[in-house]
């Protein structure tokens, strides 16, 4: 399963030069990832089926942002044809 995410720039304080993605299996927490992502998109290959809760924070020289509004994501089994 490919789970692909995007999302917007900061629209106050300084300009991002990265990004930290977060995911975790409850809200707020981080348990399953925190990557570096030089820009504002991901993908990820093989995700298996659950629930995820995602937030993202924007890195800079002067440090780490506060977390964005956090999304949900579930991931399904993919279809399959009986027979």
């Amino acid at each position: 399963m490919l789970a692909a995410l995007s999302w917007a720039a900061p629209i106050a304080g300084g300009t991002a030069d990265s990004y930290v993605l977060e995911a975790g299996t409850a809200s707020g927490l981080a348990n399953l990832a925190r990557l570096s992502v030089g820009g504002n998109s991901f993908q990820a290959l093989g995700v298996p089926p659950g629930t995820y809760y995602l937030r993202v924070r924007a890195v800079n020289r002067v440090g780490v942002g506060p977390a964005s509004a956090e999304v949900i994501v579930v991931v399904r089994q993919p279809f399959r044809r009986p027979g």
